[in-house]
């Protein structure tokens, strides 16, 4: 359950600079001062510890509760409250036939720009794997006819330029382009170590090598696919661009609840907001979170002797990811705000003060984001579908399995996050990139 942190002094840990910093194990001097962060006990060693949850890094975890609120369509919620795909899914296609596509990214926002490239890579805090991929692709396919992102049996099935392969790990293979760096890709897709575009996985849960198109850290507070990065620019909504390690930077997530620095990747708690949230060392705002629509920015901020860490921006009040469920609470100033990691109101906040109880809304919280480091594993980016001061803006949608073309009543029921009158479609504003017997019109994919 999420609580309110009451810091003694609210007025500095609000603006701009917020000492309250716990730091994680790696950090041993830090770590010295601050003991708090040191005398964690275990809660667990195995998931029969643990009473509906799993184990994970010593701590009782939860994913979800109810399948239809916390699960993708199509997932269920099981024993240890970890989403479940449906039997057969082969991490693509939920049932093995070839009419429904794969599970994950996708969107489009504004730009033809991809995501950040990839390669094997270390992050701070974490020991990263290497990844698979299936078999490296080079130079163009064809004589077939196939075009981007349609289902493919062999590279000869797609049209010249293109090859086929699986865009997700053990996923359904499609037509793709071969690449060195993601800004070849098509929006909503990264270039993979085995250099094809693939779908973004940065999110999806793994525990070593061979389980993402990039890599896997897995560590304290990581159990994740990532992606290697330039800057936070390069990585999905709510998610910063590490410090190097090992000569290598990945996509770390930020949004993410936390007491102690051990429980985040970057190995460092930020407690001076509302409720607490993860955080990393930066060494300028460019390394933490961007966010789209013009919203106010992150910042790199001095905590005491600690160094230089990511703070969210003053209208950033608690750290719930897109796709969690919204909640909301009484600000230090005594207004009712929301938690989500964006800051973004999905509905009207409740009456929560003068109380101190952290109360959960109906709808999920979204994020704002930008084509080049889109929204990560299970989201896609999608133009228009918020209207924020600044004007009309991309949002993260979650996705679903139905191909573009296929019947729908919501966003969520598409591959890419995008339901038009009925039919699934795809944001092509940003490539001009349509399946076979479509066509980019008006941004959509008819």
């Amino acid at each position: 359950m999420l609580s309110c942190d009451r810091p003694r002094n609210a007025s500095t840990a609000r603006y701009p600079f917020r000492p309250w910093l716990v730091l994680g194990l790696t950090a041993v001097a830090v770590c010295m001062a601050t003991p708090s962060a040191c005398a964690r006990s275990k809660d667990c060693e195995r998931n029969s510890d643990c009473d509906h949850a799993y184990c994970s890094d010593g701590e009782c975890k939860k994913d979800c509760v109810v399948s239809e609120i916390d699960c993708r369509p199509g997932f269920t919620c099981d024993d240890t409250a970890r989403c479940v795909p449906p039997p057969g899914w082969d991490g693509g296609v939920p049932d093995g036939s070839a009419g429904q596509a794969g599970k994950g990214g996708g969107g489009a926002g504004g730009t033809s720009s991809g995501g950040a490239g990839g390669g094997p890579a270390g992050s701070g805090g974490t020991t990263a794997g290497g990844a698979g991929g299936g078999p490296a692709g080079s130079g163009g396919g064809g004589p077939g006819t196939l075009k981007e992102f349609d289902v493919c049996g062999a590279d000869g099935d797609c049209s010249s330029g293109l090859i086929c392969r699986p865009m997700l790990i053990n996923g359904t293979q499609r037509c793709t382009r071969s690449c060195t760096s993601s800004s070849s890709c098509m929006t909503g897709t990264r270039c993979s170590n085995q250099n094809f575009c693939a779908f973004d996985d940065v999110g999806a849960m793994c525990t070593g090598k061979g389980q993402c198109n990039d890599t896997c850290a897995a560590g304290p507070g990581a159990n994740y696919c990532t992606a290697v990065c330039y800057n936070g620019g390069d990585c999905p909504a709510g998610w910063g661009c590490s410090q190097p390690m090992g000569g290598t930077r990945v996509c770390l997530k930020l949004d993410v609840y936390c007491t102690a620095g051990e429980q985040c990747a970057g190995q460092a708690c930020d407690t001076g907001m509302l409720v607490s949230g993860c955080t990393m060392q930066c060494t300028s705002a460019s390394d933490c979170p961007q966010r789209g629509g013009n919203l106010t920015p992150w910042a790199c901020s001095q905590y005491g002797s600690n160094g230089t860490f990511c703070s969210r921006p003053g209208d950033v009040f608690g750290p719930l990811y897109q796709g969690e469920t919204e909640a909301f609470a009484c600000s230090f100033d005594s207004q009712n705000v929301t938690l989500c990691g964006d800051g973004l109101v999905v509905t009207q906040p409740p009456s929560v003060c003068p109380g101190t109880d952290v109360v959960y809304g109906t709808a999920k919280c979204i994020s704002t984001c930008r084509s080049q480091g889109g929204c990560g594993y299970g989201f896609a980016c999608v133009n228009g579908l918020a209207t924020l001061p600044s004007g009309p803006t991309a949002i993260c949608v979650q996705t679903g399995f139905a191909e573009v073309g296929q019947t729908c009543s919501k966003n969520e029921n598409c591959l890419f996050g995008l339901c038009n009158s009925g039919k699934c479609s795809r944001d092509c504003s940003g490539d001009n990139v349509c399946p076979s017997g479509f066509q980019c019109s008006g941004g959509m994919c008819m």
